[in-house]
């Protein structure tokens, strides 16, 4: 704590929000390598056909991740005649009691049925399948007839013609 207030020149160990402060490389943690290698017990075993890191993690109870650092494995991919080193003894598995069927009570009588030999008898009737039939239908078909235009007829206009009519003249006294 003492070099995180020294490295900052802060006068406690109170800091304000948003105040940027610079870390020592002290504070930088290195991660330490976890040597790989087979833990005591284990056994060298050699891969075979159909064998991945995970069935072989199932079979034996461990993980996929713990198969990997055993054999310094930096991949999911193993082949046939590969040496691994894995555990010597699969983990023993406890099985379930078996349970054991007593009987109680006084058994009741079934109905008992004789066979019987039934043999079918296939008929076939042909089955009519309806086929679509097309009927022509009349297509209306559309037909034009100008219509005649009018034509300007004279109209006739009565014209007044005098004709001399014929009277009689009085006679004179």
């Amino acid at each position: 704590m003492f070099a995180l207030i020294e490295s900052n020149c802060l006068e406690g160990e109170t800091l304000q929000a948003g105040r940027i402060i610079y870390l020592p490389p002290s504070f930088f943690a290195t991660p330490t390598a976890v040597p790989c290698g087979p833990p005591p017990g284990w056994v060298r075993y050699i891969v075979q056909r159909g064998d991945t890191l995970w069935n072989l993690s199932y079979r034996l109870g461990i993980s996929i991740e713990a198969i990997r650092q055993a054999n310094c494995l930096y991949g999911y991919t193993i082949r046939v005649g590969q040496p691994l080193y894995l555990p010597a003894y699969p983990p023993t598995v406890t099985s379930p009691p078996t349970l054991t069927p007593t009987a109680t009570g006084t058994p009741t009588p079934w109905p008992t049925f004789s066979p019987t030999t039934t043999t079918p008898v296939f008929t076939t009737t042909p089955t009519l399948i309806p086929t679509p039939t097309l009927t022509p239908t009349s297509t209306p078909t559309s037909t034009w007839t100008p219509t005649p235009t009018p034509t300007s007829t004279p109209t006739l206009t009565p014209t007044f013609t005098p004709t001399p009519t014929p009277t009689s003249s009085p006679t004179p006294p």
